[in-house]
């Protein structure tokens, strides 16, 4: 008997529904690269959000409605002249302040929770961030 193994990639694009919830409200969305797609951002921005998501270095004008919030980030990086002045702009760099936390965090605490029965993972659950609050109240890392 033979077994067929299947396995299934998902970009980052793919999940991003399951990680952005329908009732509860949201102004901007920093998301990296992987989470880029045309589609994608006029669909949240119709939502009422601010997708800050910075295309790829080769994104063109496409001058087609389905691509309007597309065309005006482009369009903003091209008239600047660089990524960076889009960067500034909507303050991406708050992103990768927050992706430095919590690398920092699962180097310090790990990635996963250490208990194997609930009410001990309930209890890990307002421990870690406690901890984490404290660091915090002793300054910026």
């Amino acid at each position: 008997m033979s077994y067929k193994l299947q396995i299934v990639i998902y970009s980052d694009i793919s999940v991003l529904d399951n990680i952005v919830p329908d009732d509860i409200e949201i102004g901007n969305l920093y998301r990296d690269r992987a989470y880029y797609s045309i589609n994608k951002l006029e669909e949240l921005k119709n939502k009422g959000m601010t997708p800050i998501i910075s295309p790829p270095k080769n994104a063109k004008i496409h001058d087609k409605a389905s691509a309007k919030y597309h065309d005006k980030i482009v369009k903003y990086i091209e008239r600047k002249g660089s990524i960076y002045a889009f960067f500034k702009r909507y303050g991406y760099g708050e992103r990768e302040l927050v992706e430095s936390q919590i690398s920092r965090i699962k180097r310090c605490i790990g990635s996963t929770l250490l208990t194997q029965k609930t009410t001990s993972q309930k209890t890990e659950g307002i421990i870690i961030p406690n901890i984490i609050n404290f660091w915090n109240s002793l300054g910026k890392c």
